[in-house]
């Protein structure tokens, strides 16, 4: 259940990101989205968002409401920013690209617990 919510507006093939509540961190899953805000040029268009950390790339065929899950394999990269574009397509092979933009530095997350040391 995608909890934080990072603003982007693409106009044209610009693409703006917008201060999210909080920054993401490595080794998150299925809470931290980007909800992109189009204008009339990606109109008609499927979408898909283009996610990059350093050398991990993934994407995501968005629905209508135009929000994409950050995946996982990309906040794993431990790396120093995620970056996120978009990508449209139409029926006769036409493609539109944004150009790609920094999300913001991907803080270290908490490591995994293997419950081997429990404090009393």
């Amino acid at each position: 259940m995608v909890k934080f919510i990072i603003p982007v507006t693409v106009t044209g093939t610009r693409i703006t990101v917008g201060t999210p509540v909080t920054e993401p961190t490595d080794e998150s899953r299925n809470v931290f989205a980007v909800a992109f805000q189009t204008d009339e040029a990606w109109s008609g268009l499927t979408l898909t968002a283009i996610f990059e950390a350093d050398k991990s790339s993934a994407g995501y065929l968005m629905a209508s409401d135009n929000i994409a899950p950050i995946p996982p394999s990309v906040l794993s990269a431990k790396c120093k920013f995620l970056s996120v574009g978009l990508r449209g397509t139409d029926g006769d092979g036409n493609v539109l690209s944004s150009q790609m933009a920094n999300i913001y530095p991907i803080k270290r997350g908490a490591p995994l617990y293997d419950g081997g040391e429990d404090v009393d």
